[in-house]
């Protein structure tokens, strides 16, 4: 299954509680990659698992966080460009 990428949004961005969060986000093993936004979500992390049980299973943990407000989740369908070259 493709990476798919769980958003997750925050109930308090004061810093103790946001770092507790990510700390304990990180801690999950499918969790390959955080990133801490700026916007809509407090966070964007890629997955990666088995299957879509796998997938449930882990995005029904996420609000065992007690920080942690909302989460949704999306999946990559397809690429339309990827390159690690950049042209200044």
């Amino acid at each position: 299954m493709e990476k798919p990428k769980p958003n997750c949004s925050l109930n308090s961005q004061r810093l103790k509680l946001a770092e507790k969060s990510s700390t304990q986000v990180a801690a999950l093993q499918k969790i390959v990659e955080g990133t801490i936004t700026v916007g809509f979500f407090d966070y964007v992390l890629k997955v990666v698992v088995k299957n879509p049980e796998a997938f449930n299973d882990l995005i029904l943990k996420l609000p065992d966080n007690p920080n942690i407000s909302k989460v949704q989740s999306s999946s990559i369908m397809s690429y339309t460009k990827q390159s690690a070259s950049l042209h200044f």
